[in-house]
């Protein structure tokens, strides 16, 4: 059983090393597809054995698809964002599975989200997300902007863990969650979604986040305010989706449904930066 390993990067100099050196780490073969690194972040990909392959950026569902294409020979496939890692006892285990004459289709990992701000680290929150899957099954489109979900349930494979950098700037994570929610109000217009009623969104991902998941007890009043800032992009997913079916950000659906992704994902910065159509 041959397993692949990919990374999508840009300008991820400061971490897209150790998830490359995470995947050569256990993987029969790894490509890291590169969409338009400027800051001597390839040099760090080639550095830890990975091939990198070019593709202009066109979101996650693009850049999934082409990644899993250059690991034809593979079985199954793993992957990692720039900012993720395994650590040696998660490598050990994957080293077992892959031993083990694996049969499941797909496989549910744990991701942990680490936060470092105000002079301390703390772990945010956990959660589990396939990222292990037959290569030949892991159906990714051009339309899936965001979501990450290959569609296939998976089994939990205890002892693996994803360890993500996801915070150390609120005002750099709050751009990106407002680009996020931007981007997922366009998807869930094209898809026919409902609006839900914004305001409630956001005290109830924050509720979740900060009590059911842990992030004051970890973080104290720092993990609260992250909560908070965090949770906004419930709240604005719907905001966007909603202006979007008034006929707002007419540029923005035109090119998504045109299939201009590099457009959608400038005019994504903007609405991110200014709010506005």
């Amino acid at each position: 059983m041959r397993l692949g390993g990919f990374v999508l990067f840009g300008n991820n100099v400061g971490t897209v090393r150790a998830a490359v050196e995470s995947l050569t780490g256990v993987c029969d073969d790894v490509v890291a597809v590169d969409s338009g690194a400027t800051d001597g972040s390839r040099n760090e990909v080639l550095a830890a054995g990975a091939r990198c392959v070019d593709l202009a950026w066109q979101g996650y569902g693009a850049g999934r698809r082409f990644a899993i294409e250059q690991l034809g020979g593979c079985d199954y496939v793993v992957f990692l964002d720039s900012d993720e890692r395994f650590d040696q006892g998660s490598q050990d285990t994957l080293r077992r599975w892959k031993s083990s004459d694996p049969k499941e289709v797909a496989y549910r990992l744990a991701v942990r989200d680490w936060v470092e701000l105000d002079g301390r680290r703390f772990l945010y929150r956990e959660g589990r997300r396939v990222r292990l899957c037959r290569r030949q099954l892991a159906c990714y489109t051009d339309r899936m902007l965001v979501h990450e979900s290959t569609g296939l349930g998976g089994v939990r494979l205890d002892g693996v863990v994803v360890d993500h950098a996801f915070l150390s700037s609120l005002e750099a994570r709050d751009f990106k969650e407002r680009k996020y929610a931007f981007l997922w109000g366009l998807q869930a217009w094209a898809e026919g979604r409902r609006s839900k009623w914004p305001p409630i969104q956001r005290w109830a991902h924050f509720l979740r986040d900060v009590l059911l998941r842990g992030a004051f007890r970890r973080g104290g009043v720092t993990g609260a305010r992250v909560a908070w800032s965090i949770s906004n992009y419930s709240t604005l997913k719907y905001e966007y989706l909603e202006q979007l079916l008034e006929g707002k950000f007419e540029a923005a659906r035109h090119a998504f449904a045109e299939g201009r992704w590099s457009d959608v994902f400038r005019l994504a910065d903007d609405a991110a930066r200014t709010g506005r159509p």
